[in-house]
């Protein structure tokens, strides 16, 4: 292992963008008791793709043939211009998608990488492949976890964005004694659907993120009062968190606004086609959320946001789309009965 071919790797990666840059040894490996019955308590709910692969995912060093090193890197995305819109769109989503920005800039590194050692070989992975990349970015001194799951780094929170290359680069791992979140439990007390389970792990079926962006079926009606203004994602968790509280401002590219969302509002999405959906998610990290969806979380939205205003645009929808009539009638009762 070479201090110096490390020390020149994470130079590169800092100069490509990325604000944290951790190494762990490519014969690492986690124990798989806690993830395993994470999965046997369906914690996962409808993400069926969290099943497989679990080996490969407690053994990241198998992805890559003769793997030396795991590269962790972290980006942040953090904002201070305030979200005035009534539809809640998590951080994360406001910007540029940041599967296409990470992944540009670890080919990028990579390429960078090849120039001083032509016999690199590497995969880089944003948010694709068996990798548990929390662990990971803990294990190698990048952040620590918080009980709400997300991943705390020093200087910007939890508002970072995660990454890895691994490759047969024999670098020396960055290892940090293990740190933990100061045990306030404001996220915990703060999800509004009882989400949090006080230990770091997450349960989807409760989860505002997971039911707005990944869940295609029907949300329980239980929930519709406690879903708030989602439309995509949520930030309550991380929006209460004392390590956010002084976050720095994130890259450039995610942190700032995409044009098509500076007019987003729930009246718009409401009356949204296929093709308004097309357009105002082009290029953006919502474009995950299907045209439906998005009109199923705008009328629960609706209903909780109470506006007249809505009245009109969700009558309609109802009308054009009877599979969201019991979501509609729901809505424009709240809406009527608060008026």
């Amino acid at each position: 292992m070479s201090d110096a071919l490390t020390h020149h790797v994470v130079g590169l990666a800092g100069r490509m963008g990325f604000d944290h840059v951790g190494v762990v040894s490519g014969d690492v490996a986690f124990p798989e008791e806690r993830y395993t019955q994470w999965l046997a308590d369906r914690g996962h709910a409808g993400m069926s793709y969290m099943e497989n692969h679990v080996d490969l995912r407690h053994h990241p060093g198998t992805l890559v043939d003769d793997a030396q090193s795991v590269l962790c890197l972290a980006i942040s995305y953090g904002s201070s211009t305030p979200w005035t819109s009534d539809a809640g769109v998590a951080m994360f989503a406001r910007g540029r998608d940041y599967h296409k920005v990470l992944k540009q800039r670890c080919h990028r590194l990579m390429d960078a990488i090849r120039e001083t050692e032509p016999n690199f070989v590497g995969r880089a992975f944003v948010d694709s492949g068996p990798l548990l990349e929390r662990r990971l970015a803990e294990k190698s001194g990048v952040g620590f976890r918080g009980r709400n799951g997300c991943l705390i780094t020093e200087e910007y929170g939890s508002y970072v964005l995660l990454c890895e290359i691994v490759s047969n680069l024999r670098l020396v791992p960055t290892d940090a004694p293990p740190r933990t979140c100061q045990g306030c439990g404001q996220c915990v007390m703060a999800c509004p659907t009882g989400a949090l389970q006080n230990d770091g792990l997450v349960d989807a079926n409760l989860c505002r993120s997971y039911l707005t962006i990944e869940h295609r079926d029907a949300i329980d009606p239980a929930l519709w009062e406690k879903m708030g203004n989602c439309v995509f994602g949520c930030d309550v968790c991380q929006s209460i968190c004392p390590h956010n509280q002084s976050a720095g401002m994130g890259d450039p590219e995610l942190s700032s606004v995409s044009p098509g969302l500076l007019k987003i509002s729930l009246d718009r999405i409401l009356r949204w086609t296929e093709d308004d959906w097309d357009l105002a998610t082009r290029g953006s990290t919502m474009r995950r959320t299907t045209h439906a969806m998005f009109l199923r979380n705008a009328s629960i939205a609706a209903g909780n946001v109470g506006s007249r205003e809505l009245l009109d645009p969700l009558r309609a929808l109802g009308e054009s789309h009877p599979e969201l009539a019991e979501i509609v009638a729901w809505a424009t009762e709240r809406i009527e009965r608060r008026d």
